[in-house]
């Protein structure tokens, strides 16, 4: 036992010497709201997901050739026809229940409240705006910083020959995150009840204000917002009109300094005014992809008397993909729109991953990956609507994704595993976290040759599951945090394997 330790101290020397020798393969990316995400096409595996996705080094996973070539070898000596995976996120059945009971909210309403009671403090407004701020807090607690995602996946794998198999898989996934906008932190800085005073109250009113006057501006010419007009807008901003009696009152007045407009105009002034005190208070951002990816594996042993083993992947990955940052407003429908244009322009690119793995021991096994270490990338070359936010983007920029992993069976119905994942953070995966984030650990148990309990660690969080395997039918479940939303989702996947 003491020589496997000093084999693995040393062997791990080695490896952090490798791995910080391809430093300059860093190309960090970012989800937001302005920069696509840096995502690798790859095979979800639920069973890896419950063992926290430490997978690097353990061959028992049919499809492990497609997080280390090298592991081939080891893989089950089987043909998998079928792997279908499906999940969704546990935010999902809190924000449903929500919607399903109904939302008492109205953007124009509140502001009307919030500022009357401002500019003209009284009992009543008091009452008003403690009932405006309930609306609003139940909001943001049930709907904002939410992840709602969804995804699919399957797989079609075979080991022709001990050195060589081929795997065709798909995985699709769609991600939309409700975030707070810049309103949310005056309003729920102030008391429902009793009220908080002005101070806090006037921080409030002045963005919802300054909102108000961007979207009027797009309608009414500042020119025209003179005399009359002029009034109408302070009075609205002061809360003494709602919306609509706003639009009606301030088309009259434009009218008699002879300026017309018509009744699409002053329905769209009213929209432009809710759209933006909805943007205030929160904006979506969505994510929606689909690759489907053939590969072909190899792998061999160098040196007759030295356990290392290459595996070397060659790939084409097919794409589709959009993203973007919508509003909560009337014009969401045109945003999805253009995204739904975007997911259909696919890109086809290739790449080659290359894997290594050194056995300790026969049960201690240390793997080595580079996911698309030779690449090409792929760009979507044309927009279909004029300004798409897609135009020119490398939607596939294939990083070179660098993993390193552990595994341990002390006994043959026991693994033990550990991983660090992305070590270089090539992926937005793990951008503004720290390095023990790439961290991933996990465990699973074998019981009776049928059932096995997995449990992990991973993204600072547990992961857990379990699955059965009766005859050449499997079925699996894991409850585990998600890469890139960093929130839990349930995952299932129904599997036939010979």
């Amino acid at each position: 036992m003491a020589m496997k330790i000093l084999k693995l101290f040393f062997l791990t020397i080695l490896l952090v010497v490798g791995l910080f020798g391809f430093s300059s393969l860093v190309n960090a990316g970012v989800y937001n709201a302005i920069t696509p995400p840096i995502i690798s096409p790859s095979q979800i595996s639920i069973v890896g997901i419950a063992m926290g996705n430490a997978v690097v080094g353990d061959g028992t996973l049919f499809n492990a050739t497609a997080f280390n070539p090298a592991l081939l070898g080891q893989a089950p000596g089987t043909l998998e026809l079928l792997q279908l995976g499906l999940n969704v996120s546990n935010d999902v059945f809190g924000v449903a229940n929500y919607l399903q009971n109904g939302i008492n909210f109205d953007p124009g309403s509140t502001f009307q409240n919030l500022a009357l009671d401002y500019f003209s403090p009284s009992p009543a407004n008091d009452a008003a705006v403690s009932t405006s701020l309930s609306s609003f807090d139940s909001v943001v607690n049930n709907l904002t910083n939410k992840a709602i995602e969804g995804g699919v996946g399957d797989n079609f794998a075979v080991k022709v020959t001990p050195n060589f198999g081929i795997e065709v898989f798909n995985s699709t996934h769609g991600l939309a995150e409700l975030r707070q906008g810049p309103l949310v932190q005056q309003l729920t800085s102030i008391n429902i009840n009793p009220f908080g005073g002005s101070s806090a109250l006037g921080g409030a009113v002045t963005v919802l204000q300054n909102t108000i006057q961007t979207a009027i501006n797009t309608i009414i010419p500042s020119s025209n917002q003179t005399g009359a007009v002029k009034n109408d807008i302070n009075q609205f901003k002061q809360g003494g009109e709602s919306v609509s009696i706003f639009a009606t009152q301030v088309g009259t007045d434009l009218a008699s300094q002879g300026v017309t407009l018509n009744s699409n105009s002053l329905q769209n002034l009213q929209n432009q005014i809710i759209n933006g005190l909805s943007s205030d208070l929160a904006y979506l951002n969505a994510l929606a992809y689909s690759d489907t990816v053939a590969m072909a594996t190899i792998n061999f042993n160098p040196f007759e008397d030295f356990p290392l083993t290459i595996g070397i992947n060659g790939k084409v990955v097919r794409r589709y993909f959009s993203w973007a940052s919508l509003t909560v407003s009337t014009t969401s429908t045109d945003q999805l729109t253009q995204m739904q244009n975007d997911l259909e322009q696919p890109t086809t690119r290739w790449g080659v991953d290359l894997g290594l793995l050194y056995s300790l021991e026969q049960d201690l096994n240390v793997g080595l990956s580079f996911i698309d270490l030779i690449k090409a990338s792929a760009t979507i070359p044309n927009a279909s609507v004029a300004g798409d936010i897609l135009y020119g983007v490398i939607t596939d920029p294939a990083p070179t994704v660098t993993k390193v992993g552990i595994s341990w069976h002390p006994i043959h119905e026991l693994s033990l595993n550990s991983d660090i994942d992305d070590v270089f953070s090539t992926t937005s995966y793990y951008t503004g976290l720290d390095f023990f984030s790439h961290m991933k650990f996990g465990a699973a148990l074998t019981l009776a040759g049928i059932f096995q309990l997995r449990g992990g660690f991973s993204d600072n969080n547990f992961d857990g599951g379990a699955g059965v395997q009766l005859g050449f039918i499997g079925l699996d479940y894991s409850y585990a945090m998600d890469d890139l939303s960093y929130s839990y989702n349930h995952y299932g996947q129904l599997k036939i394997v010979f």
